[in-house]
């Protein structure tokens, strides 16, 4: 790999893009010297329509404006006539993992037909899970079992937001306005006392059994379904805390990286890499707003906030640096 260490020069990483590249093109970045971890950023390569050997999977954090990514994506696929692995569209809502052999394989056996394996997928899906699938549906039907399986081929977005925001608008929605069978009225986020703040944020959790903290390594990373750690890494220590930190970074920075704010430059960073998703990802229906009000924090709620939330900074922080890469280089 390189290390990128200006912005101003970047004709070496372009001159790896421009050849016959495979699906991802490892960079090393720079890490700034308050972080105490180094992991690739890999620069993925502009796409054409997925494909069952490229299949093309949205990994969408909660909360981060990728519903309607969802809906743009379950789109696309009914108007390229391929299969989709969409929760809530065809497939039941509460789905975080992606299907396994033992549906998809039963269907196909002894077929040559690859109609029926998802070639897009997008929902609040773990990493871990996908990456078997990617072996089992994408690998299996054509390798069967390997001591050396290839790497997987693959193209991905995921879209990060503000971690203090993002928090406040999951307590709002999952806890307050998403309540399910609570009899108790649980208080809107900015109401929260900061002694309340810090415990429940971490115990908390919504009617399908998640926390608010720390979204991206519930995603990314291999802590992902253990929501007593995910959920509370900073209880959870370092060590721990470092590992779940520098997978998330290295696994997200494999995919198209998008900012919810930053929603032109990830609408620009679309179009150059992955050109097949671009006329149905609009900044204009990008937001959805919720039915409780945000309300204010004072400076104290914001200090505990972050406290808990200070490795989901870090993650967001880098995703910038991502998408900051990614732009430059589009534009090259």
């Amino acid at each position: 790999g390189f290390v990128v260490t200006s912005w101003n020069d970047v004709q070496t990483v372009t001159q790896l893009q421009s050849g016959s590249a495979p699906i991802w093109n490892v960079v090393h970045l720079e890490q700034p010297s308050s972080l105490q971890y180094h992991v690739p950023f890999v620069l993925p390569s502009k796409s054409e329509t997925p494909t069952v050997d490229i299949p093309f999977i949205l990994f969408h954090q909660r909360k981060c404006g990728g519903t309607n990514v969802r809906q743009n994506l379950w789109g696309l696929s009914k108007s390229l006539n391929i299969t989709a692995f969409i929760p809530c569209k065809g497939v039941r809502c509460q789905v975080y993992h992606t299907p396994s052999s033992e549906r998809y394989q039963t269907m196909i056996q002894g077929s040559t037909d690859n109609s029926l394996i998802p070639i897009v997928y997008g929902g609040h899906l773990y990493w871990s899970s996908f990456m078997r699938t990617l072996y089992l549906l994408h690998h299996v039907p054509k390798l069967n079992g390997l001591v050396d399986p290839p790497p997987h081929q693959f193209t991905c977005l995921t879209i990060f937001r503000e971690p203090l925001s993002r928090i406040q608008s999951c307590w709002n929605f999952r806890m307050v306005q998403t309540k399910g069978t609570r009899k108790k009225a649980v208080p809107n986020f900015a109401n929260l006392t900061i002694s309340d703040m810090a415990s429940n944020l971490v115990t908390a959790r919504s009617s399908e059994g998640e926390g608010c903290l720390n979204e991206p390594m519930r995603i990314f990373s291999d802590f992902g379904p253990n929501e007593d750690i995910v959920n509370d890494l900073v209880g959870a220590g370092e060590d721990i805390a470092n590992i779940a930190l520098n997978q998330t970074i290295e696994r997200a920075g494999k995919c198209v990286v998008g900012i919810l704010e930053r929603c032109d430059d990830t609408k620009e960073v679309i179009a150059s890499y992955l050109p097949f998703l671009a006329s149905y990802f609009k900044c204009s229906n990008h937001r959805q707003k919720g039915k409780v009000s945000k309300g204010d924090l004072d400076d104290d709620q914001v200090d505990a906030v972050l406290k808990l939330a200070k490795y989901e900074q870090r993650v967001y922080k880098q995703a910038n640096i991502m998408l900051d890469t990614q732009l430059r280089l589009s534009r090259t």
